[in-house]
């Protein structure tokens, strides 16, 4: 995130959600995702798909529910403003 400038670049992202629903967003980064359903169909050597497999098993569903409670209170904030 940082040697590529993206935490930067979300910003700009961060800025229109909050023009669009008036609540300043909460931010979730989830990392070491997987890429492809099939890794043999791709050279991406430089990625271990046995570690994205072991994240996408272990954490990927925790990212889920946290994404899905930043969105529970989002639409939750919203609705009390209208």
């Amino acid at each position: 995130m940082k040697e590529f400038g993206l935490k930067e670049n979300l910003k700009l992202f961060q800025y229109y959600i909050y023009r669009i629903l008036g609540e300043k967003s909460k931010l979730l980064y989830a990392y070491n995702t997987y890429q492809f359903s099939d890794y043999d169909k791709y050279e991406s050597s430089m990625f271990s798909e046995e570690e994205k497999a072991k994240n996408k098993e272990e954490q990927f569903p925790i990212d889920c529910k946290k994404a899905f409670e930043i969105g529970v209170n989002i639409a939750k904030s919203v609705m009390k403003k209208h």
